[in-house]
């Protein structure tokens, strides 16, 4: 959960940020969100045949950290957009196995101790 709440936080910050920022393009923020919750929205559809848990967490993980990473790149031009756009496809990715990993994760654990 902390996981995908920093994730959420961390969003809304890059968003805010590129959108004050003079020497990015100031639509940035708003296009990495789009593409970011996009993106979450069609993996939201392949997530469920998902099943080993503990490698989805690791790769939800994995692309979390890469968004942040290219975020830190911070370029200033149209190299920037398009890296802001990967960081968000490959975060909305992320968020989309997370969530339906750690929901799949709580049904299992309830289901292994008989909790209704």
């Amino acid at each position: 959960m902390l996981l995908t709440t920093t994730y959420s936080s961390f969003s809304q910050i890059i968003t805010y940020i590129t959108q004050n920022a003079d020497e990015q393009f100031s639509y940035t923020g708003e296009v990495s969100l789009i593409v970011n919750y996009i993106t979450y929205l069609v993996g939201l559809t392949s997530a469920p045949s998902l099943f080993k848990f503990k490698k989805l967490f690791l790769l939800a993980a994995l692309c979390y950290f890469f968004n942040y990473a290219l975020y830190l790149l911070e370029l200033e031009n149209i190299g920037g957009l398009i890296i802001s756009i990967i960081g968000a496809i490959v975060g909305g990715y992320g968020a989309s196995i997370l969530w339906v990993s750690q929901g799949g994760y709580m049904m299992r654990l309830f289901k292994t101790n008989k909790i209704e």
